[in-house]
């Protein structure tokens, strides 16, 4: 369980770095002029979809299941 938790914690540090940097690079983008309020509405749609696959990816361990 102890293991479990640890990698657990580090998925959940892991996603919310990565959202970040996506939502982030997102608002940059926006900033200059690169991206229209639809295609950041989509970075940040994307960068979810992101998160939950990547949360979705401990359930291989066949003892977290």
């Amino acid at each position: 369980m102890l293991s479990l938790s640890h990698r657990v914690m580090g998925k959940i540090c892991q996603n919310i770095l990565c959202s970040l940097v996506i939502n982030l690079a997102a608002v940059l983008l926006s900033a200059l002029g690169v991206l229209t309020p639809v295609t950041g509405a989509l970075w940040h749609n994307i960068g979810s979809v992101f998160v939950v696959v990547n949360a979705a990816l401990l359930l291989r361990d066949k003892n977290f299941a």
